[in-house]
């Protein structure tokens, strides 16, 4: 048994981060962003976690997978197009 996970590690997150390497990426995004799609084309796993903000997860996750320290940013955010809202 895992003691003090995040409840919101589920068990294909969990997997999914596991199977990660060194420069490897992950998406967080809300329930807008075409994850599934983009996923089943790229062969990347989509672990779909409904009613979870997009900062909660991202919490959870950076407790078990700290960021590489690559060159390149470790953190991209997106913009919205007209700018009238802030896109985590």
């Amino acid at each position: 048994m895992l003691l003090n996970l995040d409840p919101v590690l589920t068990g294909q997150l969990l997997m999914a981060l596991d199977e990660m390497g060194h420069g490897d990426s992950v998406v967080v995004a809300d329930a807008h962003f075409p994850g599934a799609r983009l996923a089943a084309s790229a062969g990347a796993v989509f672990v779909d976690l409904p009613t979870l903000s997009t900062p909660r997860v991202l919490k959870a996750i950076c407790t078990v997978v700290p960021p590489d320290d690559l060159p390149a940013p470790g953190l991209d955010l997106m913009v919205c197009p007209d700018g009238l809202l802030d896109v985590q």
